[in-house]
């Protein structure tokens, strides 16, 4: 299971985006019996941030690397998986 959050300009999606990013990785998270086409998966919660502006992930500034070593944190304390697509140059 898959939520998205994508900034078109930005570095990063908007804090508030990934806030609600973060809601619906605690409800995902805590689903027991999910099903697709009446067959039960195992399902794995992502949170995928995506953004169209080009830049290097090197070149984030302190509070968006502290942004994402948070998440990545409470990404393997809660069992949900970050996808961090970054537009390079």
């Amino acid at each position: 299971m898959v939520e998205g959050k994508h900034s078109q300009n930005g570095t990063l999606p908007s804090i508030e985006d990934i806030k609600d990013g973060l809601i619906k990785m605690i409800l995902f998270t805590n689903l027991v019996d999910t099903k697709l086409n009446g067959k039960k998966h195992d399902s794995i919660p992502i949170l995928k941030l995506t953004t169209g502006r080009k830049y290097k992930k090197c070149n984030l500034n302190v509070a968006q690397k502290a942004t994402i070593s948070l998440l990545e944190k409470e990404a393997k304390a809660n069992n949900f998986e970050i996808l961090l697509r970054l537009k390079n140059i």
